[in-house]
């Protein structure tokens, strides 16, 4: 007990630390995404993240404060092999190479194979057999993907993380798994740090390795506490568990609640909600206190949620890109929008070209300068 306090508050304080260190560094480095209204925001909060775990679960090892064992140091291993996949796309961003196509099947080997292969040496063979264990290991790289995903919105990745990693604590220690129970209680506190840096308006993000490295530990321990129940028990909870990412791995629906009016706080107080309203069910049945139908009706609930929240938008005008009222760029300023077309060909310009002017490639007002190419709504 007196370990897990003493390690989750270490791992708060480090981890906001960590942040607050790395956030120049990154900035200088040019290690960064453009956040709303062309904020430049580091890509630092995984390192943070992933070296605050490292960290305190190492030094309770070395301490021998907590003999967590082999189970907690293989599923450490395995995350780090897929967060180091991570960072090195946030480091070097892979784009096709012209006339050959190796560089973008190599991208995709990695954000795929790696994390397939670390997946499937964390599942136990033994208790669940060869086809429930593939099917498992699959289950953990979408998940891990679908944080991915949620880390597009400020506070939205943690938030879902904090959420499934204390609730998957709660099976754990109710499992008698005190090393497992250890390690989320650890990564919660750390996510916990990194909240403080990542809320609206994020002054760091996580990225794809420590995103990765977020959905993956909570998703590998689940498949590690639940290998022992029956398929009933064991395939609602990670259903319900798994709502909220595994929708998000083909939609980006938290970044599309801003075009309902949601205020950046708000987005991330609605995922906190829907992945509750998911977890909450699914600790139940985990404890036998409930039906596995109510993680399923759970599962399907928020899943529907979030395709609503994804689908159902405010179609915001996105004006040409130029100078003068209601452009980008321009006094009245211009929110993303879910449709626009690109300007014809021949209307764009080229440099030194007759119909270089206004709109062209380095012509008057509302010239394109080194920008891409206009775009302009539809209608």
């Amino acid at each position: 007990m007196l370990y897990g306090i003493v390690a989750a508050t270490t791992a708060v304080l480090l981890a906001a630390a960590l942040c607050a260190l790395l956030r120049g560094p990154g900035l200088r480095a040019g290690v960064v995404v453009v956040g709303r209204r062309g904020r430049r925001v580091p890509v630092v909060g995984g390192l943070a993240v992933v070296g605050t775990v490292g960290a305190v679960i190492g030094a309770g090892e070395w301490s021998e404060a907590a003999r967590l064992g082999g189970e907690v140091t293989r599923v450490l291993l395995a995350a780090a092999a897929v967060a180091a996949t991570g960072f090195a796309e946030d480091l070097w961003p892979a784009r096709p190479r012209p006339g050959g196509r190796w560089p973008r099947v190599a991208r995709r080997t990695l954000r795929f194979g790696v994390p397939a292969a670390a997946a499937a040496l964390v599942v136990p063979y033994d208790v669940l057999g060869v086809p429930a264990g593939l099917l498992a290991a699959g289950w953990i790289v979408l998940v891990a993907h679908g944080f991915v995903a949620l880390d597009h919105a400020d506070g939205v990745m943690g938030t879902a993380g904090v959420v499934m990693a204390f609730a998957l604590g709660v099976c754990a220690v109710a499992d008698v798994r005190d090393g497992l129970a250890a390690l989320l209680c650890v990564l919660a506190a750390a996510l916990t740090g990194f909240l403080m840096h990542n809320a609206a308006p994020a002054r760091v993000t996580a990225g794809r390795g420590g995103a990765l490295f977020t959905g993956f530990v909570p998703a590998a321990v689940a498949v590690l506490v639940l290998a022992g129940r029956g398929p009933g028990v064991g395939g609602s909870v990670l259903a319900a568990l798994g709502a909220v990412p595994l929708v998000s791995v083909r939609l980006r629906w938290a970044r599309g609640l801003r075009g309902t009016g949601v205020t950046p706080r708000g987005v991330a107080v609605v995922v906190a909600v829907l992945s509750a309203g998911a977890a909450v069910p699914a600790v139940l049945v985990f404890l036998e206190w409930a039906p596995p139908l109510a993680a399923w009706g759970a599962a399907a609930a928020v899943a529907g949620a979030v395709v609503a929240c994804g689908l159902v938008r405010r179609r915001v005008r996105r004006p040409a890109v130029g100078a003068g009222p209601g452009t980008r760029g321009g006094p009245a300023g211009a929110e993303e929008c879910a449709t626009f077309t690109r300007v014809p060909a021949p209307q764009r310009g080229r440099t030194g070209g007759p119909d270089r002017g206004a709109g062209a490639v380095g012509g008057g007002p509302g010239a394109l300068g080194s920008r891409p190419v206009a775009r302009t709504p539809e209608g």
